[in-house]
């Protein structure tokens, strides 16, 4: 069996919100579209999983349910045949983290509820796969949600980690031990895109983390693991991976 999976930081939530300066960021229609046709696109593959960060929930000017994520869920609702996965953590978020899946493939579930409007953990029904679809604000964070939830371990972790082994050409040390704290995230992991940039600001902080374990490359292996530049609709680019069950073969 071959699971195609996709992480995208998608920036849907800054349309239609006041930002830290102030303003507010007009709704863009035609930007919405285009990145849900790069999602529907992608989930049109076989076994296919998106996890996105950044789809909007609650409008920070009237505390609404966002338009935009209203307009959403009618895209992706059940009977248009996705399953989706969403956590509300509180009534006045203005984003989450969502897991997207064809509804007929029967592929995903979420782990016994833990998880937030960020971090989100689930299942591969059909092949007991851990993973962990993550917007963490810094490595740190993430290392305390693992820690706190040792009942969850992830055999993939994947997203935007905020966090990422490179160096800045100026005023590094403001990043310093925030790439210290992932480097110590992924010990026993294999980043699957390390080294490509997955922002438009030349920085390296989304990634698909990989348990590096013989008995579990004896159950699974990647493939066609790529950073999608071409898609420039975001200030994060699109990363893919396809993950190969060894058993099923």
């Amino acid at each position: 069996m071959k699971i195609n999976v996709m992480s995208w930081n998608t920036n849907l939530f800054e349309y239609g919100n006041k930002l830290k300066n102030g303003k507010e960021k007009n709704i863009d229609a035609s930007q919405f579209y285009e990145k849900i046709n790069v999602i529907k696109g992608h989930l049109e593959k076989d076994n296919a999983i998106a996890i996105l960060q950044e789809i909007p929930y609650k409008s920070n000017i009237d505390w609404k349910d966002h338009p935009l994520f209203t307009e959403f869920k009618k895209l992706f609702a059940g009977e248009n045949g996705y399953e989706i996965i969403y956590i509300k953590s509180n009534e006045n978020q203005i984003k989450m983290t969502v897991v997207l899946a064809k509804a007929k493939n029967n592929l995903i579930e979420q782990f016994e509820e833990l998880g937030s409007n960020i971090y989100i953990p689930f299942k591969v029904k059909s092949q007991n796969l851990n993973i962990l679809g993550v917007h963490a604000h810094h490595a740190s964070e993430l290392r305390k949600w693992l820690e706190e939830n040792k009942q969850f371990i992830p055999d993939i972790i994947i997203g935007d980690f905020n966090a990422g082994n490179y160096k800045k050409d100026k005023n590094d040390d403001k990043i310093s031990e925030n790439r210290k704290d992932y480097l110590s995230l992924t010990e026993g992991y294999i980043d699957l895109v390390q080294g490509k940039e997955t922002t438009k600001y030349h920085t390296q902080i989304d990634h698909i983390l990989f348990r590096n374990q013989k008995e579990f490359y004896t159950r699974y292996n990647y493939r066609n693991c790529n950073v999608e530049d071409s898609i420039c609709c975001s200030d994060h680019y699109p990363i893919y991976c396809t993950i190969e069950s060894i058993e099923a073969e």
